[in-house]
């Protein structure tokens, strides 16, 4: 394999890497918003 062909598989990695943390954040994200459905229920549910 050329060295050419092993900075290619390098760089392919570290944006797979990047690819990867960046849909595990907005996971989390995604994940600590709350549905507008339960927004709602959590509304008429509150006494304030």
């Amino acid at each position: 394999m050329t060295d050419y062909s092993k900075r290619q598989l390098k760089a392919l990695d570290r944006f797979s890497k990047k690819i990867s943390d960046a849909e595990s954040h907005l996971a989390r994200i995604e994940d600590s918003v709350p549905d507008r459905r339960n927004m709602k229920q959590l509304r008429t549910l509150s006494p304030f």
